[in-house]
């Protein structure tokens, strides 16, 4: 039997790696395959023609150290979505040697996962076993090089034949970083490579979507301000589009809570599945007595926590491919609540129950306009994982609880995962509380975690009654994500019914309570960026609703829930951007209308992004 060829070699490999990862979190796309295997013949030969400059002697250690460095690239990028649902970029790597604290997580996931990742090591496995010979002819350098050529031309021939459309594989080769699809469509290692080649500095070619096509809005029934928007050759895209949208009117909400101290929690992994009046009695209480939301989702972010922290504090989309908080901290942030509250004469504060310089959030917060006290720098916090939201709100009390007005975030822990017992301490410390409940053993360790949430705001509550501020303050909590770290399966049990992966996961709870506002039922689609602006309106701040991606919660603005991969809830039904199909609420609907819903998503996406690179607020409050 003849040997294989090296070439024909690394095709099988990276073939193998790339199949493997597809099939075990359950990727398809019929272009996807053609272009994994064109652009894998591509790697295999580049590959075999830098081997065919090494030494004979070397050539064995050579293809052992390839293959050794693809499985391990294949197999973490399979761990990390097993963890995180999604994929780590080279822009997080160089970001994040913070990676080491979740080591227990990672060697959970890979015990739990152990047959499927052992069969990313197989390569490793046949290239110590099996010793190559070199054929005794080999095709010649120059074919190597037609042949590469001619699959590039191939290639590039295909993306020009593919009409544009959101998450093609066109699309995603040259306008979109969504890492999920990217490697849907292309795979694993393109899709790194394109990554490495926008760190690198090579700009991404994003089409400008068109602009909307009304007439700006002049008059006091808008929560909208007399700006003068910046016209400078590489702003006047951004002043275009901000100046020309239509803003939110203002309504019987407008102003009910002026004046009221601000209390906001970023939730880790909060979700409507975790209250329950039998035992997070104090999130039943806030949610039923509050505004009730029936309808908001939290949309999953690359960079799942700081990117939802980013919407929540913004109301601003994340970009994929960064940290959009951590870009923001040098640019100038003055519409965030943090600014806007301080301009104001609050006091306002951030407190974090884990390491403060997590994310460089040391860096952020005080950017936002918070005085930021975490794990490390100030607050008192037991060592455990996850950290106690209990003593979360216990010792940050002192600093803020007699200096009204105040405006306070803080951002939460305890519900992190991994969801098991003996492994998450705050799983391990309610324990008791939750190990009668007919669940599994994952929901019950889900529900324990949240209970120290649930428990840390009834010091909060009680606190604010016993000084008499709970007539004058306003309460938000909302997730950071959903809870991802949950299986389908026990997502479904703790719903108790089924629920669709591309939309009905991400469902989330928004708990918005005050005295003044008590009892209220919105069935108006909501996500994370339309809470900043529901906010400043209930205040009656002045603000320009225009500056912001989402919409107060309470005005007549169209709703628009939007995913990362460009998917969307509207009025008229869910848009799904990977199968390109609407699915409508009831009857007919009109093709024109999702079209422009298509492109106001565009607009938003293409906006957040160009506002980050252009500190676009500094030049705008200059004006």
């Amino acid at each position: 039997m003849k040997k294989l060829s090296i070439p024909v070699y690394y095709f099988i490999l990276i073939m193998f790696l790339e199949m493997l990862l597809r099939l075990g979190i359950g990727l398809s796309s019929s272009w996807g395959l053609f272009f994994i295997t064109t652009f894998s013949l591509v790697y295999s030969l580049i590959i075999h023609l830098i081997e065919r400059l090494i030494p004979d002697r070397f050539r064995r250690g050579f293809r052992v150290v390839i293959t050794i460095l693809a499985s391990f690239i294949y197999g973490a990028q399979y761990v990390y979505y097993r963890i995180f649902q999604t994929f780590f970029t080279l822009y997080s790597v160089s970001k994040s040697g913070q990676i080491v604290e979740f080591i227990p997580d990672i060697l959970w996931v890979i015990r739990t996962n152990i047959l499927y990742i052992a069969l990313f090591l197989l390569p490793v496995v046949y290239v110590f076993l099996v010793r190559f010979r070199w054929p005794k002819q080999l095709l010649s350098i120059r074919i190597v090089v037609f042949i590469i050529f001619i699959t590039l031309i191939i290639n590039y021939a295909a993306f020009s034949i593919i009409r544009d459309a959101t998450n093609n594989p066109k699309n995603v080769y040259y306008h979109n970083r969504e890492l999920v699809n990217g490697i849907r469509q292309l795979g694993m290692l393109t899709t790194m490579r394109l990554d490495l080649q926008r760190m690198a500095g090579q700009p991404m070619l994003i089409p400008k979507p068109p602009i909307e096509e009304h007439e700006p809005v002049r008059t006091d029934d808008y929560n909208i301000l007399p700006l003068t928007f910046p016209q400078t050759d590489d702003l006047a895209d951004l002043s275009e589009y901000f100046s020309h949208r239509l803003g939110t009117k203002k309504n019987d909400r407008t102003g009910v809570l002026a004046g009221y101290n601000v209390i906001t929690v970023t939730a880790e992994s909060f979700s409507h599945l975790a209250v329950r009046e039998d035992i997070t009695p104090t999130l039943y209480q806030l949610m039923t007595e509050g505004v009730r939301f029936v309808n908001f989702y939290n949309p999953l972010w690359g960079v799942s926590t700081i990117d939802g922290e980013y919407a929540n504090l913004t109301g601003l989309l994340p970009v994929a491919g960064m940290w959009a908080l951590y870009e923001t901290s040098e640019n100038a942030m003055p519409f965030v609540p943090g600014q806007m509250f301080k301009a104001a004469g609050y006091a306002t504060y951030s407190f974090h129950n884990h390491d403060y310089h997590y994310y460089r959030r040391d860096k952020i917060h005080p950017n936002l306009g918070y005085t930021f006290i975490a794990k490390g720098n100030g607050l008192k916090i037991s060592d455990s994982w996850p950290e106690s939201d209990i003593e979360l709100f216990e010792n940050s009390l002192d600093y803020f609880i007699d200096r009204e007005p105040f405006h306070v975030n803080y951002l939460s822990v305890s519900g992190h995962m991994m969801y098991r017992f003996n492994g998450n301490d705050m799983a391990d410390k309610n324990y008791d509380l939750v190990k009668d409940l007919p669940l599994s053993s994952e929901a019950k360790a889900y529900l324990a975690g949240q209970i120290e949430l649930d428990r840390g705001l009834k010091v909060l509550l009680d606190a604010l009654e016993e000084r008499g501020l709970m007539d004058r303050t306003l309460i938000v909590v909302a997730a950071d994500h959903h809870p991802y770290g949950l299986s389908h399966k026990t997502l479904e049990e703790l719903a108790g019914r089924r629920l669709d992966k591309r939309k009905d996961i991400y469902e989330s709870g928004l708990i918005m309570y005050a005295k003044g506002i008590n009892g209220e039922v919105v069935t108006k689609p909501g996500c994370n960026v339309d809470l900043v602006p529901t906010i400043y309106n209930l205040l009656g701040l002045d603000y320009d609703s225009r500056l912001f991606m989402g919409s107060d919660l309470f005005s007549d603005a169209s709703p628009l829930v939007i995913f990362q991969d460009r998917s969307f809830i509207a009025e008229e039904g869910f848009y799904d951007a990977v199968k390109h199909r609407f699915y409508a609420n009831m009857g007919a609907y009109d093709q024109a209308t999702i079209r422009d819903y298509r492109d106001k998503v565009d607009r938003r996406f293409y906006y957040s992004e160009q506002l980050i690179r252009h500190d676009y607020f500094r030049y705008l409050i200059e004006e």
